[in-house]
């Protein structure tokens, strides 16, 4: 991380998971402050303790009290646009700063570099344990899907997934990588 200069605006990304959080700062081209922290005493339910943690976080991470210019929040049970809207309202009392708050499914598929297409979350509050290589794992209940899914992301080093479309809905096979 480089020292950016005081006068550069200062941007924050805040990715809000069920289990971590993820913070990054920039000013112009230069990183400013890369932290990933726990999650816990995280109140998404409550808009001004939701608020207060994310300004929290802002200020432990930024060096020298610098404020945000801007504020962009993925929030894992950020569930509805009034509640994510909310949130907004509150954190741009602390900083004075535009906001963006929207769920981390929203951000899935501009972060895979595409303009369409549905995100879905299988992560913290789907943990599956013990899974082993040529298991099959449930993902998706439904009883149809229109269309197949273009990836599936596992985060494992050893373990890839491959979609097994079922009458039930989608379901995930192991294989190794």
């Amino acid at each position: 991380m480089r020292d950016a200069s005081p006068l550069s605006p200062l941007v924050v990304g805040i990715d809000v998971g069920g289990t971590k959080t993820h913070l990054r700062a920039v000013a112009d081209a230069d990183l400013v402050a890369d932290r990933v922290r726990a999650s816990s005493g995280r109140r998404p339910h409550d808009p001004v303790a939701a608020a207060g943690w994310l300004a929290a976080l802002v200020a432990d991470a930024l060096p020298g009290g610098r404020r945000p210019a801007a504020v962009a929040v993925g929030g894992h049970a950020c569930e509805t646009p009034r509640q994510c809207a909310r949130i907004r309202t509150a954190l741009q009392l602390h900083f004075d700063a535009p906001a963006l708050v929207v769920g981390d499914a929203d951000l899935l598929v501009p972060a895979a570099g595409l303009d369409k297409g549905v995100g879905l979350v299988a992560g913290a509050g789907s943990v599956r344990t013990a899974a082993a290589v040529g298991s099959t794992v449930p993902v998706l209940h439904a009883a149809a899907l229109r269309g197949r899914f273009d990836r599936i992301e596992l985060n494992s080093g050893h373990l890839r997934a491959v979609p097994v479309y079922t009458a039930e809905g989608l379901s995930v096979r192991l294989l190794k990588r």
